[in-house]
């Protein structure tokens, strides 16, 4: 007798149909990380959370708030340092996995050139800087007896019949992801009258992220042997390479009410990303007597994603040593838009209703405080931050996030300038695919270090 998992023929109409749907079911997801993983860049500003809109003073302003420019004295050069390190604590089946990522990189590099006017304030800036990234690990293995209805069509004596492999069986899953938001940018902050200055800036950004899918599932308790169904193992491989680009205009405004107080408002324009993905896909199918039966497919997809607009609004006071701020900022999920090359959106109607009815606007909360005093005549400020990361989702809070940060800054005699500050996000989500029904919770913890060094030209 002979046994085929499957002719050429088929298994390709196949795997081309599981991709097709596992793609293309992915892709209203994937639209909205471009965006949920952004978290901006600045060690003052991360280390207050990012209650930057009304008060930002150094080269982080090109992304908080460009007006913010416009309050920079001299011109500086600015470089700063990132340690980012990820754990995530996945249990399955009653056992506890440790997932960690410790990553190293240069943040961001740039300066400002304050251009010599008879009054007000001419502020240009350029540089490089990294926004925002995807470093994400979880690893699972154990015995299962959920059933996954894992099945197989098996050609025996040209008669076709399909058969499971879908219960009491050894599973292991390794996802990782790896990537960064990147950006280059160009801007100003120019005084318009003695109390409210204007602010815009150009940035090119740039996505990257390598993903994959490992999973493994094999009759380690011999359940399986009778032919044609006995089945040892199988594996499933994917891979993502993603990249996006595109081009955002952020405007922005600052108002000193009175001395102490002020406020700011910052929008970043509706822009479109350019998005390609290259996939890999390989199934492999092993017997008892080391038979195997496997398929390769590779895939390459362009296509456009229309980011919505979001809305930064802040408020700060300055009480002698005490710094008060907080900012809100306003993003409609919603409009998110999937389109094809010709800007055409019936390819993507179905997962354009998807993020249409199952994504929410949401209003992030951010709050941040510094206190400034002198430590052998150096100006030091200690810096507390908390950020609310509401769910877009409508209908499951795993994506609210919340956020502490804490800091420290030393003025060494307004030449160079030191800071350093930590954050520190904490969630859980409940994760679960068609190849692990069971699911898996996972405690996911995820602390930034950042030094940043300003030295005045």
């Amino acid at each position: 007798m002979i046994r085929k998992k499957l002719s050429f023929f088929k298994s390709f109409v196949f795997i081309l149909f599981y991709l097709f749907v596992h793609v293309q079911s992915q892709t209203a997801s994937d639209a909205v990380r471009l965006f949920e993983n952004e978290k901006g860049f600045g060690t003052i500003a991360m280390g207050l959370s990012g209650t930057f809109t009304s008060s930002s003073n150094d080269f982080s302003a090109i992304y908080w708030n460009p007006a913010g420019l416009a309050s920079i004295k001299k011109s500086t050069l600015n470089i700063e340092f990132n340690n980012n390190f990820f754990l995530n604590e996945v249990k399955f089946l009653g056992n506890t996995f440790d997932n960690s990522i410790n990553d190293n990189y240069l943040n961001s590099l740039g300066g400002t050139y304050s251009v010599p006017t008879k009054r007000g304030s001419l502020v240009l800036a350029f540089g490089i800087s990294n926004i925002g990234d995807y470093n994400y690990k979880s690893n699972f293995s154990g015995l299962s007896n959920s059933n996954n209805n894992l099945n197989f069509p098996i050609i025996i004596d040209n008669n076709e019949s399909t058969y499971l492999f879908n219960e009491n069986v050894f599973r292991e899953e390794e996802i990782s992801s790896l990537g960064k938001i990147s950006q280059v940018s160009f801007g100003f902050g120019i005084l318009l009258t003695e109390k409210t200055s204007f602010g815009m800036s150009i940035n090119s950004i740039h996505n990257q992220e390598n993903y994959s899918f490992k999973f493994n599932q094999n009759d380690s308790l011999n359940k399986f042997e009778i032919f044609p169904a006995d089945f040892k193992s199988y594996n499933i491989n994917q891979s993502l390479q993603l990249n996006a680009k595109g081009n955002r205009i952020s405007l922005g405004f600052i108002t000193r009410l009175t001395n102490t107080f002020k406020t700011g408002v910052n929008f970043n324009m509706p822009f479109n990303y350019n998005v390609n993905e290259k996939h890999l896909l390989n199934e492999n199918l092993t017997f008892d007597n080391s038979s195997t039966s496997d398929t390769t497919f590779v895939s390459n997809f362009d296509y456009k994603i229309k980011s919505p607009y979001n809305l930064s609004y802040g408020i700060s006071l300055k009480l002698k040593s005490l710094f008060l701020a907080t900012s809100i900022k306003f993003q409609n999920w919603s409009n998110i838009k999937l389109k094809d090359n010709n800007n055409s959106e019936n390819y993507f109607i179905q997962e354009n209703f998807i993020i249409g009815n199952e994504y929410n606007s949401t209003i992030q909360l951010n709050l941040g405080t510094k206190y400034t005093f002198k430590i052998n005549n150096l100006g030091t400020s200690l810096i507390l931050g908390y950020s609310h990361f509401p769910s877009f989702i409508k209908l499951d809070n795993s994506s609210k996030k919340e956020t502490f940060s804490s800091g420290i800054s030393i003025n060494f005699k307004h030449e160079v300038i030191c800071n350093l500050s930590a954050q520190q996000s904490d969630w859980k989500i409940f994760a679960s695919d068609n190849y692990s029904p069971s699911g898996t919770e996972e405690s996911i913890k995820k602390i930034i270090y950042s030094i940043n060094l300003i030295i005045g030209i």
